[in-house]
């Protein structure tokens, strides 16, 4: 895999979040790495992540629901597997987001 920074999707994600917290918010690099251990685990790039979710029409993007939820149940399972835990999942969720993929987290017990 490529490095992070040379992802479209990682751009995009880095964009809002500076424009949001700064560009010297030492989370970033905590953040990048988190995104790096996620991308590892499911065997994808950011950009292939991002593209399996969204697929492309006429009235412009919308969510693959099937991936969509796929990607959910990989995100809560390594978020449930990181000595960050939440946070760790939070990271990825932020990236998805940040690319017009809309996600939460799961409640426990429901």
């Amino acid at each position: 895999m490529a490095p992070l920074a040379d992802y479209a999707t990682v751009g995009t994600w880095l964009a809002d979040y500076a424009r949001h917290w700064g560009d010297n918010d030492p989370g970033v690099r905590r953040n990048l790495g988190i995104l790096q251990e996620f991308c590892d685990r499911v065997g994808k790039n950011p950009d292939e992540i991002v593209a399996e979710c969204l697929r492309t029409t006429e009235a412009g993007a919308r969510i693959r629901p099937k991936a969509r939820r796929r990607y959910v149940a990989s995100i809560d399972e390594f978020e449930a597997n990181h000595p960050l835990g939440r946070r760790a999942g939070n990271a990825v969720r932020s990236f998805l987001i940040h690319n017009g993929v809309a996600v939460s987290a799961s409640v426990p017990g429901s």
